[in-house]
């Protein structure tokens, strides 16, 4: 997206014209972008440069880049900001509304955004930490994959969307090359090509709950409701169900697990 962006390119994505991209990297090695932009590039048969600039700063955090960035905007009106990642801001703890505000707040300050959001370990219906990230979105996507051989599918599905009508998922292909050596082709696909991802359906509570216990073992009531994002009260309906035990308490709050790992969490 960013180098569609950069170059104007309309294949995928309506872009209009070229407008300056500043990507973030607060996550990942330097090369390993570098490397990503010369696939991408060939694949998409861009011989110009890609517009792209990478600001890269792992382990730097949002406030140690900000003057950065900024000035970058000022001397780059109509920019767009690519977030890489949102977990990596550095200004405390995602769950915090105040944390999700101030990181809100920063990006708008600086325009036209984009953030990457990693999911909770239980459920990829919506970003990781407090409501409120999800509340300054305007545009909200939700990315799932299907791996079939050298070919991985992915499905974009607007989640959120203000101001206009949500459109249908849609669908690309990534394919590459099997001796390990990276991308090597990239298109839009249908839908009947990733069955599986053409199936998927939300889970219900109790389902989310289920998957992460059986990850975690056991947890409090307010645990299980941050890290699935169901409501602390939808969570204490949901645990009464057969499918739960509860524990002796640890403390103030109390443990549960899923009923059949009773004995092994016991021990």
């Amino acid at each position: 997206m960013a180098v569609s962006i950069g170059t104007g390119r309309s294949d995928f994505w309506e872009t209009g014209p070229p407008r300056d991209v500043l990507y973030l990297n607060l996550e990942r090695p330097r090369n390993t972008l570098l490397v990503r932009e010369r696939d991408i590039r060939a694949v998409m048969g861009v011989e110009e440069k890609s517009g792209v600039t990478y600001l890269h700063g792992r382990g730097a955090g949002m406030q140690a880049i900000g003057k950065a960035v900024s000035r970058f905007v000022a001397n780059h009106p109509g920019c767009v900001i690519f977030q890489d990642s949102i977990s990596r801001a550095g200004q405390g703890s995602l769950k915090e509304d105040e944390t999700a505000n101030r990181i809100i707040d920063q990006l708008n300050g600086w325009g036209t955004w984009l953030g990457i959001a990693h999911t909770p370990r239980a459920t990829t219906d919506h970003s990781f930490g407090s409501i409120h990230f999800e509340a300054g979105q305007d545009i909200g996507i939700q990315v799932r994959s299907e791996t079939r051989g050298s070919t991985v599918g992915v499905r974009l599905e607007v989640t959120k969307m203000n101001d206009a009508k949500k459109p249908s998922p849609a669908y690309y292909s990534l394919e590459f090359a099997e001796d390990g050596s990276g991308l090597t082709g990239f298109r839009t696909a249908r839908s009947n090509e990733y069955p599986e991802l053409a199936t998927l359906k939300g889970m219900s509570r109790v389902e989310r709950i289920t998957s992460f216990l059986s990850d975690v073992g056991k947890a409090t009531a307010k645990e299980i409701s941050e890290e699935t994002g169901i409501h602390r009260g939808d969570v204490s309906v949901a645990i009464r169900t057969d499918l739960f035990v509860q524990l002796p308490k640890e403390g103030r709050e109390a443990i549960y697990a899923l009923r059949e790992d009773r004995e092994e969490v016991m021990r």
